[in-house]
């Protein structure tokens, strides 16, 4: 029975220690997934992939580059600074 004990204690304790640590990591920048030289259509939707903090999938916003001025002030035609 304390065999059994500290076997369980041991198991929780290296469960413990191989989760992984959910640092704060600055957000990735938006990466617009058209170029400049392509032409501007009015319902042309941008696509914007950005990584989550604590989860393994990548969040996909997509807007009008209207839309994306707008609500976030970024032009998605705009350089990359």
């Amino acid at each position: 029975m304390r065999m059994t004990n500290i076997l369980a204690a041991a198991a929780i304790a290296v469960a413990g220690l191989s989760t992984p640590a959910f640092a704060d990591t600055p957000a990735s920048d938006p990466t617009p997934t058209a170029t400049p030289d392509q032409p501007a259509a009015a319902n042309k939707r941008y696509c914007v992939v950005t990584k989550v903090t604590g989860s393994r999938l990548d969040r996909k916003v997509c807007k009008t580059r209207s839309e994306w001025i707008e609500s976030d002030g970024f032009d998605p035609l705009s350089p990359k600074k």
